[in-house]
């Protein structure tokens, strides 16, 4: 019998919140029940019970679509995620009243009670502290194995961004409070994304859109729109991407040239036209995203944008892998698993190994990759990485069913 390991998000969450399993299984029959019309007696405490022991490893897919996930994973299958809904739907509520604001001051009505004439000035203070709480989560997010985490502290640090809004009376005092709201917004879709929850973490990436928009910050806006076509990248829908990255790049042209948006939206945009199949404009595009090593100085921000040209080669591999051209991409990918990756971008670079070797019909080179991708991921709770685990199964089956791929399979 295969050992389990206890689910500690899910328990701890359910104790932060001071429900017991009963009150937890309640209130998912009746989301469900609500959601397909149907009496879901199959939720109750003994099955919380197995899923905070870990001995439920995969819930059905409207409950994972709740927030219910598992630790440890062992297979291709299996990686988990975690969301604590309350602050999910707490970030939304922020989200809407951002674009309110806007929309109270232009014109110039009572909102909750107050008015713009009423609520306090934010100073330059406040702004400098909400900047280096900006950078401080940033920071933390980058380093942090398990990035859904730092929801909370992102919530309530866009929670005062919202207010600093409020109380900001003239445009001029508002604009570099919409900067930080984007920046806020995009770090919590960051975080959604990474825990598979597209659907908000899209959200997220439209208020911080809205918000760059209104703080005529071209380079955040035209990050936003690369973050949002992001999803569609990892769901393959190349299509819908292209749009999003074609206005993405042409927006950062109007940015500052300084700044490597330009050439991070042009590696992105890479990605999609691969997959579209377009040899000539994915490499164009990649070349675009080289000219990063011709800048000079600060040219990101370590936030929000964070692109320095360290990932252009697993960025190329990815693509020429996409392309169908295994030699070439197994060169460009060999390159980059020799550089310092965070966990996630070494499973990334894995996986793209792993279809080299299906590509080239070497199932030991598929088995080998696999496996050491699948370790990697196991050290993290991260939903990117069991996308990227997931991509590789169409691509098992493309060879020999030996020990080692059947082991990888399983």
């Amino acid at each position: 019998m295969r050992p389990t390991t206890r689910n500690g998000l899910l328990e701890a969450a359910r104790a932060a919140a001071g429900w017991t399993q009963e009150d937890v299984a309640a209130r998912v029959r009746e989301i469900l029940e609500a959601q397909t019309g149907e009496i879901r007696h199959g939720f109750d405490q003994r099955k919380m019970s197995r899923l905070e022991r870990g001995e439920t490893r995969w819930p059905a897919r409207d409950e994972r679509d709740l927030g219910f996930y598992y630790h440890a994973p062992d297979s291709v299958e299996a990686l988990p995620v975690t969301i604590d809904d309350v602050n999910r739907r707490e970030l939304l509520r922020l989200a809407t009243l951002v674009g309110a604001v806007a929309i109270k001051h232009d014109a110039a009505v009572t909102v909750c009670g107050a008015g713009p004439r009423d609520a306090p000035r934010r100073s330059a203070a406040d702004l400098g502290e909400w900047q280096s709480t900006s950078a401080q989560l940033w920071a933390e997010y980058a380093s942090a194995p398990t990035k859904v985490t730092l929801l909370p502290a992102v919530r309530r640090h866009v929670a005062d961004l919202v207010d600093g809004l409020d109380a900001s009376a003239t445009s001029a005092r508002r604009e570099p409070v919409y900067e930080l709201a984007s920046n806020a917004f995009q770090l919590a879709g960051e975080i959604l994304f990474d825990a598979n929850d597209y659907a908000n973490a899209a959200n997220c990436y439209a208020v911080a859109a809205n918000a760059a928009r209104e703080a005529g910050h071209y380079d955040l806006w035209a990050c936003s729109m690369v973050r949002q076509a992001f999803i569609s990248l990892y769901e393959r829908e190349f299509a819908e991407a292209e749009p999003l990255l074609k206005l993405a790049s042409q927006i950062a042209a109007r940015g500052d040239s300084s700044l490597s948006t330009r050439q991070w939206a042009g590696s992105v945009h890479a990605q999609a036209l691969a997959g579209l199949g377009d040899a000539t404009q994915c490499l164009r595009a990649l070349d675009l995203a080289e000219s990063v090593t011709d800048l000079r100085g600060d040219i990101h921000t370590g936030g929000w944008l964070r692109f320095d040209g360290s990932r252009l080669a697993e960025e190329r591999g990815a693509c020429l892998v996409e392309l169908g051209k295994p030699v070439e991409a197994e060169v460009a990918l060999s390159a980059a698993l020799n550089q310092g990756l965070s966990d996630r971008r070494r499973v990334g670079v894995l996986v793209d190994l792993a279809k080299v070797g299906a590509q080239l019909h070497d199932p030991e080179r598929v088995a080998t990759y696999a496996s050491a991708a699948l370790e990697v991921a196991q050290r993290s709770r991260s939903g990117v990485n069991a996308q990227r685990l997931h991509s590789l199964v169409p691509y098992l089956n493309q060879v020999s069913a030996t020990a080692e791929v059947k082991t990888v399979r399983s």
